[in-house]
């Protein structure tokens, strides 16, 4: 059951170490930075097992906005058609 997706807590806990990193310094950061990274992370893993869905469509809908109205990058267009 929680091998759905196994990409999604790991990659929010590493999101997080950085953006504590980055925001209250290196001593604040990534030594102290874990503890509400580990939170978010197991928060969003738990999610993702039953939101999957969701965050499937709104990606999805991102891409059909970004083809049709001439938003966003090149990059960004040559992604979503391959999504697509």
């Amino acid at each position: 059951m929680l091998d759905e997706e196994p990409l999604a807590g790991p990659a929010r806990l590493i999101a997080d170490r950085i953006y504590c990193t980055v925001t209250y310094g290196f001593v604040f950061g990534f030594f102290l930075g874990w503890i509400p990274a580990l939170i978010l992370a197991l928060l969003v893993a738990v999610a993702m097992i039953y939101l999957w869905p969701l965050a499937a469509i709104a990606i999805l809908c991102g891409c059909i906005q970004y083809m049709t109205a001439d938003h966003g990058s090149k990059i960004t267009q040559v992604a979503c058609r391959a999504i697509l």
